[in-house]
């Protein structure tokens, strides 16, 4: 799982071009697995490899929403737009599918709750759990990420 998500946000940087990019989009990426095992382990619980499968789809999803942000903001960009400008003009485009497409996969996931088998209302919940923190996640965290590091790179270059 993290050779998964350390590979997706290499992919990122190459795709985009521009490390810094991966790098805002390792925090808001990790943010939801890490979270959904840590309230695993609050309950007494352990992760099993089902888990560990069920996290990798969601983490599959999460860095797909991150990478239509990071997609329209270099967009953005490159049309001019100043870097907070392009930002919110990528959220407020992506932002609505987004949050459509994670409460469909959301409720597509709520069938696993009338499951007779043991394992798979759990492996439902923590998709669910996963999907809706990586939404948050990276229609905020992401963001925030990307102006800090470019507010960074700017006094960076002002110094050199």
């Amino acid at each position: 799982l993290v050779l998964a998500i350390l590979l997706g946000v290499i992919i990122v940087g190459i795709a985009t071009r521009a490390p810094y990019l991966a790098l805002a989009a390792l925090t808001p990426n990790l943010l939801p697995v890490l979270a959904v095992e840590f309230a695993v382990w609050l309950k007494g619980g352990t992760i099993n490899l089902s888990e560990v499968i069920a996290l990798t789809i969601a983490f599959g999803i999460a860095i797909d929403n991150a990478v239509h942000v990071i997609n329209v903001y270099t967009a953005e960009k490159r049309a001019g737009h100043a870097p907070d400008i392009a930002l919110g003009r990528a959220v407020r485009e992506v932002g609505p599918a987004l949050g459509a497409s994670t409460m469909i996969i959301c409720v597509a996931c709520l069938v696993t709750q009338i499951s007779n088998l043991p394992v798979v209302p759990v492996l439902g919940r923590l998709m669910i759990a996963t999907l809706i923190v990586a939404l948050i996640s990276n229609l905020a965290v992401l963001p925030a990420n990307i102006l800090s590091i470019n507010r960074w790179m700017a006094r960076i270059g002002k110094r050199n």
